[in-house]
């Protein structure tokens, strides 16, 4: 075999290398971007999910926000990971509180693959989300509460705005890439959306 052959064995060696490579790290992200883009892998989960699917799914962009611990919040933050988003008063009662309670119970569901999801409420009056039942603190703990401007609160919620029901006290699923793609109406038993979290991270999962 002469020198040149050799190279072109070798270069093709390397070129199948990186195909699996790709195909073994980039295969996650390919299904669940096809599976979010298409109409008909929509309609197929949407056969079977319990949240209503926002098609096509919006970018959460236009940060960063402002959160009630000084802190600012892009959506990037998370990106590569799934985000469980409630917006309400911050006097967060009654529907607002269960939300609250339900994002944390759904998160802990998912046993180790919790870490791969967020919590982010939006206080719609702009001020720090409160905690109104004196034991019931820690069901808030690590989770962003976005407290910006009316202005921009504003223009935050018209991405949010659906035709299947209310912004307030709705609860809402961001994808890996940072896009709204799910709503989940007030009253939605925490079991519903956990169904629809785990289904989704059986086709993505992160990494790290």
């Amino acid at each position: 075999m002469t020198q040149e052959s050799k190279d072109r064995s070798a270069g093709k060696k390397a070129l199948w290398v990186l195909f699996f490579m790709a195909a073994a790290f980039g295969a996650p992200y390919l299904a669940v971007y096809s599976f979010i883009n298409s109409d008909e892998m929509l309609s197929s989960f949407g056969k079977s999910n319990n949240g209503q699917i926002i098609s096509p799914a919006r970018p959460l962009d236009g940060g960063p926000y402002q959160l009630a611990d000084g802190e600012l919040f892009n959506i990037e933050d998370n990106n590569g990971e799934w985000t469980l988003l409630s917006i309400g008063q911050s006097a967060c009662t009654d529907q607002c509180r269960d939300n609250v309670i339900s994002m944390r119970q759904v998160r802990r569901a998912l046993g180790v693959n919790r870490r791969h999801v967020h919590r982010v409420f939006v206080s719609l009056d702009s001020k720090p989300f409160s905690a109104t039942v004196a034991d019931d603190e820690h069901y808030f703990e690590g989770m962003k509460n976005v407290v910006e401007s009316e202005s921009t609160t504003s223009a935050l919620l018209s991405k949010f705005a659906v035709d299947y029901g209310p912004t307030e006290n709705a609860t809402y699923l961001v994808d890996f890439q940072g896009n709204i793609m799910m709503y989940y109406k007030p009253g939605t038993e925490p079991k519903a959306i956990l169904q629809d979290l785990e289904r989704l991270l059986k086709v993505f999962k992160p990494k790290k």
